[in-house]
């Protein structure tokens, strides 16, 4: 852990407070009085805390990596990433086609499907044997059929817009508030869809459905990674992909008993969507890391002895290490004069990162401007296209698949769990 300044292995207490001071630890443990002031037994231990830097990660550890907190922030994006799950993955349920009946004369009819329906053109929707879906409400069938393509599409384009609004949105404003409004849009937007009374509208209502949901999937992956250090995060990621297979699982017998579109998007997925953002409210702080890019030291380790408080570790009283420019600004201030005027001497790193933070505002060309990144860029674009392709293009058509497209979703969210197990 870094306790050098300038060379000096050795410091002693200068005359101005090193850390702020922060407000006295309360505990949570309940049970006996003798146990409410027990603490585990942190990561590592130094002396002289307030005088020593540590990196955001190790700060981390010393909280807790892998304990109370963390989890229960994985519990809470996890009801979230079920109902994420039954919204994309149902799409099949929501847009499936109606029965059909071509009619020969006024005394005859036969079953047929809804491309001899429509190329006979005489026809009726079979109400009796068919689920109530937007398509049949809607009339997207015939003529009226590429809707439910662009229906998708506009989801889609949605989840587009989203990669460019989101990542700046939690740079500037911060993760916990960029989550959360992607959290409230997609609630709300899929509450709407529900009770849209238009094509239109719930065209207009998948597109914001698809920022909200995409900004939630982004977002949870960044979020779980900034509140813990590296043991954690291979374990809330795999976690995150297996409920969203998991649900699928779910999924399948849960449309037959909900058959309805509405009742689906508003009982299912949409005012469970909107209850989660209140528990998220609560259990949801800024991350630590964030605070401590933006130089908002004091903030990050309120936030560190709020995580270190749930999860039972003594007071967080060490000092960051992005701290350490502060720290000398203020120790030249003490030092005698002749020392004084030669001011804190600035490494070479340091220079360079001031040189390149005052002069380089870095965009997404950069990823295809510098050669370094070019290649990695264009490999991991082709990737990730194929991968929607396959995946979603598979996913979104499984009448196609056969007859029974609750057994379709169930066989290929059971071969989804399995990988995702293994790749854990």
């Amino acid at each position: 852990y870094q306790r050098r300044v300038h060379g000096e292995s050795e410091m002693s207490s200068p005359p101005f407070p090193l850390s702020p001071s922060l407000p006295p630890r309360q505990s949570t443990i309940r049970g006996s009085p003798s146990r409410r002031n027990a603490y585990k037994a942190p990561a590592f231990m130094t002396e002289n805390m307030e005088n020593t830097f540590i990196t955001i990660d190790n700060a981390l550890e010393y909280v807790g990596d892998n304990s109370r907190y963390q989890k229960r922030v994985i519990y809470v994006l996890a009801t979230q990433w079920v109902l994420y799950s039954f919204f994309i993955m149902g799409m099949p349920f929501l847009f499936k086609t109606p029965s059909f009946k071509c009619i020969v004369d006024e005394n005859t009819a036969y079953e047929c499907d809804e491309t001899e329906a429509c190329k006979l053109g005489k026809f009726v929707v079979d109400r009796a044997r068919s689920q109530n879906s937007v398509t049949l409400e809607f009339g997207l069938y015939c003529d009226q059929k590429y809707l439910v393509s662009v229906a998708s599409s506009i989801y889609f384009g949605g989840c587009f817009f989203a990669g460019f609004i989101f990542p700046q949105l939690s740079d500037r404003k911060g993760r916990r508030l960029s989550l959360l409004l992607s959290i409230a849009l997609s609630g709300g937007a899929v509450l709407l869809a529900g009770i849209a009374n238009s094509i239109n509208m719930f065209l207009a209502m998948m597109g914001l459905a698809g920022v909200g949901m995409n900004g939630l999937e982004t977002l949870s992956y960044v979020y779980v990674t900034e509140v813990s250090a590296q043991r954690f995060r291979n374990f809330s990621s795999v976690t995150l992909t297996t409920v969203w297979a998991v649900a699928q699982i779910v999924l399948s017998p849960l449309v037959y008993f909900v058959p309805d579109w509405r009742s689906l998007c508003v009982v299912v997925i949409g005012i469970p969507f909107l209850i989660s953002l209140l528990f998220s409210c609560r259990a949801l702080h800024e991350t630590p890391r964030y605070l401590a890019s933006k130089n908002k030291f004091l903030e990050a380790k309120v936030n560190l002895n709020q995580i270190a408080t749930y999860n039972r570790r003594p007071p967080f009283m060490y000092r960051l290490q992005g701290e350490m420019k502060v720290f000398n600004e203020e120790y030249y201030k003490y030092m005698p004069a002749q020392l004084s005027d030669r001011g804190p001497r600035e490494t070479e790193p340091e220079k360079n990162d001031k040189a390149i933070a005052g002069k380089v505002n870095y965009s997404y060309l950069d990823l295809f401007r510098l050669h370094s990144l070019r290649g990695k860029t264009l490999s991991m674009t082709y990737l990730w296209i194929f991968r929607y392709i396959v995946y979603y293009g598979l996913a979104l058509s499984l009448e196609s698949l056969g007859k029974e497209i609750h057994l379709n979703l169930l066989f290929l969210a059971l071969a989804e769990t399995i990988a995702c197990l293994m790749s854990g």
